[in-house]
């Protein structure tokens, strides 16, 4: 996991400090531990729905082969049986 994802969704007010001549953005490390739990938990809701999309799709598969009869066999001679 990247920190450019976990930048997205932090506030974007975040309090600015000046050191010589460029901007430093400080992020207090609840933000920066808040934006990871975010995301994790996003992260989880997602594949808890696609969880429950592919358990959904296998039961439709299993009671689609159980509905099928089963094949029979034929038997056949082998090419090596004496007629």
């Amino acid at each position: 996991m990247s920190h450019l994802m976990l930048w997205r969704l932090l506030p974007a007010c975040w309090p600015r400090e000046r050191k010589g001549s460029r901007t430093l953005t400080t992020i207090p490390e609840t933000d920066y531990t808040s934006a990871y739990t975010t995301e994790l938990e996003l992260e989880v809701a997602h594949l808890t729905e696609e969880n429950a999309k592919l358990k959904k799709q296998q039961q439709l598969l299993c009671s689609a082969a159980a509905a099928q009869p089963p094949k029979k066999q034929t038997l056949h001679r082998s090419s090596t049986a004496p007629f």
